[in-house]
């Protein structure tokens, strides 16, 4: 029973963090960079089965993002698919930083 009180109270601290981060931050960027952060720090610390973002975890989502994307493998090309290859371990870093270049950069790609 008080480990459920201790999860309503971290899901209500973190509903009030996030509601006045939102108040002060001041450009789009700074919103999303504190939301990435907000619900990595919640996957890796309230979530029912903690998820650990590492390597391993960027290699899964880098996988599922360009699955999304590309399923059929029509629009990025292979000089595409080497640019974003870099961020492919990335992604537990930038998601850590609140930062999204692979996000921008696989935008860039596709509206090329």
């Amino acid at each position: 029973m008080t480990r459920g009180i201790l999860i309503v109270v971290a899901v209500a601290l973190s509903a009030w963090f996030l509601n006045s981060s939102f108040r002060t931050a001041s450009s789009e960027n700074e919103k999303e960079s504190i939301l990435i952060q907000t619900i990595s720090s919640g996957l890796n610390e309230l979530h029912y089965r903690p998820v650990k973002i590492d390597d391993d975890f960027s290699k899964k989502l880098y996988k599922s993002d360009l699955d999304r994307l590309d399923s059929r493998k029509i629009f990025f090309t292979k000089k595409d698919m080497d640019q974003l290859k870099p961020f492919e371990t990335q992604l537990d870093d930038e998601a850590k930083g609140g930062t999204f270049e692979m996000f921008n950069k696989s935008m860039e790609l596709w509206d090329a």
